[in-house]
């Protein structure tokens, strides 16, 4: 296995023919659907995904929390196919299905042999335009997204903290707004909610299917065609999107808790995504690694090793939003360090690091890791189907994700220098979390749990 994705990789920076991530056929239906397919011969099996084109920011106002309610909703069933039939369905095969929601998309994947490929397609066909919202299926399933928030929210000592971050680098857009939703505002959704939300998204012009597996691509094609290309499709509002107004200075946040056993820091800053600026995009990725990549990646160098403020340190950074993203950065001190001197610590590291330029053999390392990563997703079965969607859903193209190997490798130390200063330029979010004084921990049964991400 090694050996195969040493010469993947080879493959990969030599150039030419070969040097494509996912060599994508695709196809798009009278109706507007979009069909794109990846062969992989290595198993007889294929992972079908349908993305649809809205997520939680694209809910109404006050009505937050209506795109993963929705997402449940699509499993309650329609007339030909009743509640719970889905899921069984692909049980009974021996194969796998769940779905997910965040800010910027909803999708629903399935995993099966490749001979029950065609069952999979006509249940999707069928919930895309005949789903069954009534009172009746709705209310109980109300109150298992609210079970779901309790336990994803009120049981995690880092939810609270990481919504209210969210809130404050985003004061009016709604990536402010937690994609599982506001508890007061979830459990005023009604069934014409649901509906309204359903009827105006989940229409063929604004999904996307993506079959990647041992099929091939022109019989896929036809499958579509026959299933899909009857299916009525109406006209999809633009998305619209609240910009915020530019705010200076920085933001910070102190939340304590009984279950937590020790303090954290999270220091959040805005930055591009690919959709916005590709380039700074490329070079935020690389940045992330030369930060974060290993032990001795610079911020553990840095912060653990030589200046012993910090025990672990991490760092996250998500390209695949439609709008502006984020560039996390957490840490744990080290005993007997305070909070003051971690941060500031972090300013000081941060700010030396932009007035270089990184280690052309340390840039290298990270360029190579991110492009290893492209390879391990091209030998899975649905490592591709989740690529393109996540892409696709957030205003890049296919041209975008096969060229993103070879853009990787064209990212210069200047590039990551130039997007460094500009995100430590930018206003940033910091957020502490720390036991509550007085609180006997030896009697918690609850350990921290990271927040954030799509909702499944």
């Amino acid at each position: 296995m090694i050996r195969l994705l040493a010469l993947a990789l080879a493959l990969f920076l030599s150039g030419g023919a070969e040097a494509a991530v996912f060599n994508p056929k695709t196809l798009t239906l009278s109706n507007g659907l979009q069909v794109v397919v990846v062969e992989n011969h290595m198993a007889p099996v294929v992972t079908h995904m349908m993305w649809i084109k809205a997520g939680a920011a694209d809910e109404p106002h006050c009505v937050s929390g209506i795109a993963h309610y929705l997402e449940h909703m699509m499993f309650k069933g329609t007339a030909k196919i009743p509640d719970g039939e889905y899921s069984k369905r692909i049980a009974q095969v021996g194969g796998t299905e769940n779905a997910f929601t965040a800010w910027d998309y909803t999708a629903y994947f399935a995993t099966v042999s490749k001979a029950n490929l065609p069952m999979v397609m006509e249940m999707e066909a069928d919930r895309l335009t005949h789903l069954q919202i009534t009172k009746e299926l709705a209310t109980p399933e109300l109150a298992v997204v609210l079970d779901e928030r309790r336990q994803r929210v009120e049981d995690d000592p880092f939810a609270p903290l990481i919504q209210q971050m969210a809130a404050a680098l985003f004061p009016h857009h709604a990536y402010g707004i937690p994609v599982i939703g506001w508890k007061e505002e979830i459990e005023k959704v009604t069934v014409k909610d649901a509906k309204r939300f359903y009827e105006t998204w989940y229409q063929p012009s604004n999904a996307i299917v993506v079959v990647s597996g041992d099929v091939v691509a022109d019989d896929v094609f036809t499958l579509a065609k026959k299933i899909y290309g009857s299916m009525p499709s109406r006209i999809i509002p633009p998305r619209s999107r609240a910009i915020d107004p530019p705010f200076k200075g920085n933001v910070s946040i102190i939340l304590e808790n009984p279950h937590v056993k020790e303090t954290t820091l999270v220091r959040t800053y805005k930055v591009p995504s690919g959709r916005q600026d590709v380039k700074t995009s490329h070079a935020v990725d690389v940045l992330s690694v030369l930060l974060d990549g290993s032990d001795a990646s610079y911020l553990s160098r840095t912060l653990i090793q030589e200046r012993a403020l910090a025990s672990s340190v991490s760092v996250s950074y998500q390209s695949e939003v439609y709008d502006t993203a984020q560039f996390s950065i957490s840490a744990v001190p080290k005993p007997g360090v305070t909070m003051n001197a971690l941060q500031a610590g972090l300013d000081a590291v941060l700010k030396d690091y932009a007035q270089k330029l990184p280690a052309e053999e340390e840039l290298k390392s990270a360029k190579l890791t991110l492009q290893r990563q492209a390879v391990l997703a091209r030998d899975s079965v649905m490592g591709p189907a989740q690529a393109i969607g996540l892409a696709l859903t957030t205003g890049q193209t296919l041209n975008d994700i096969e060229a993103w190997p070879e853009a990787i490798g064209a990212v210069k130390a200047q590039d990551v220098q130039t997007a460094l200063t500009n995100m430590l330029e930018s206003p940033s979010v910091s957020g502490v979390l720390k036991p509550q004084a007085g609180v006997d921990l030896s009697k918690s049964a609850l350990a921290p749990i990271s927040a954030g991400g799509p909702i499944r």
